[in-house]
């Protein structure tokens, strides 16, 4: 009973400090008139308070001061509205902080999707994955330390470990040569790991010659997505391509491969060709304009400031992580929500890519070759000779 007391004390507290009330007179005093509150009731991993707004307060206005109750309870909240009544979670922060990669969860939260990515695990515990086909392209943002770096390692991981090489290629490009090495060899891993701008444009190109002989490949057949032909034709299938770019500010001033993946960015949706984008801090001018537009999903790590989480995110919360909580991000996707990174540390990581390995060195960045008595995919012909590309 007194811990309830206490709660319900802290929360009108948190209506004060906010000025969530309304004022009027009564003769020559003014009171303040706070949201009513009906009930709090602690459950398991959470503390749910239901509390209704007084007539003549606009209830959007409690929506618009979420930040009040984050900065209150912290991130791990939910605030649901249904008219004047409102629900608060607040969530134990213990609950997903150290939520260790278990691929065997992962698999079951992946389902049957095309290109599932890893998000992270929500205030309830539970992981959160969407399919790439369906949100294409990701920017993952964050300063030094923020758990940028180990997003990425989970979400490749678990790609390669959910899809074959027949079904899904990577293409990674770690310019500062710190963070991809891991995936070296890996068989759905396309070429060597790319460090040099110069290789990557060559990359680049190729890749959009396959995204023109699959876009004629779609108008031939009267397709609208890569994913509607692979469903119709018998046999062999065109697989899904993710380019990841870690650290894309450092080709900024690259004009012909920033032309390029900003193509991708907006025409490889249907292709089946997508992108994921890395960089420490968000700068207007890598992430502008269109690019900036079809970045449909954003990972939003800590920001320095305001104005570099208004870049990567679109709003400010990304600012308000603290240094202490590392791996906590904002995912905007349908909507913003606040998340908890997976944690896969760097030696477990090779342990479990280790069984997709190949023995084969990769040289030059050119596409993986099968050995001549295998079938060899369509798409190695167009990504080895662009020019051939005019003659298909």
């Amino acid at each position: 009973m007194l811990h309830r007391l206490f709660l319900r004390i802290e929360l009108v507290k948190t209506f004060r400090a906010g000025q969530i009330y309304l004022k009027k007179k009564i003769g020559k005093d003014e009171i303040r008139i706070f949201p009513k509150i009906h009930s709090i009731r602690p459950l398991p991993g959470r503390v749910e308070y239901v509390f209704t707004v007084p007539l003549g307060m606009n209830p959007a206005d409690i929506e618009k001061k979420r930040w009040l109750f984050e900065n209150k309870y912290g991130m791990a909240i939910e605030l649901e509205r249904n008219n004047k009544k409102f629900v608060l979670n607040v969530y134990d922060r213990k609950q997903s902080s150290n939520y260790r990669y278990d691929f065997a969860q992962i698999s079951e939260a992946f389902g049957n999707k095309r290109v599932p990515i890893l998000a992270g695990v929500n205030g309830r515990g539970e992981l959160v994955t969407y399919d790439m086909t369906e949100h294409p392209h990701l920017l993952i943002s964050g300063e030094t330390g923020s758990g940028k770096s180990t997003q990425l390692r989970a979400i490749l991981t678990a790609l390669i470990q959910a899809k074959t090489a027949d079904e899904l290629q990577l293409y990674l490009c770690d310019l500062k040569q710190s963070e991809l090495f891991l995936f070296k060899r890996v068989g759905a891993v396309k070429g060597d790991i790319i460090t040099d701008p110069g290789d990557l444009y060559e990359v680049l190109k190729r890749l959009q010659a396959e995204m023109r002989r699959r876009g004629k490949l779609l108008a031939d057949n009267e397709l609208h997505h890569i994913a509607e032909y692979n469903e119709k034709i018998g046999g062999q299938k065109e697989p899904y391509i993710v380019l990841v770019i870690d650290e894309v500010s450092m080709i900024k001033d690259e004009a012909d491969s920033m032309a390029i993946i900003d193509e991708i960015a907006a025409i490889g949706r249907a292709l089946g060709v997508y992108l994921v984008l890395s960089m420490q801090r968000a700068d207007r001018e890598v992430i502008s304009g269109r690019l900036k537009n079809n970045l449909v999903v954003r990972m939003a790590f800590r920001a320095s400031d305001r104005i570099n989480s208004n870049i990567a995110l679109g709003s400010k919360e990304a600012a308000d992580i603290k240094v202490t909580e590392k791996g906590r991000f904002y995912l905007k996707l349908e909507a913003t929500e606040c998340l908890q990174g997976v944690l896969l540390e760097s030696d477990r990581a090779k342990k479990l890519l280790e069984p997709f390995k190949t023995s084969q060195l990769i040289e030059d960045n050119a596409p993986v070759r099968k050995q001549p008595e295998q079938q060899e995919l369509p798409i190695f012909n167009v990504l080895e000779d662009e020019d051939n590309e005019t003659a298909r």
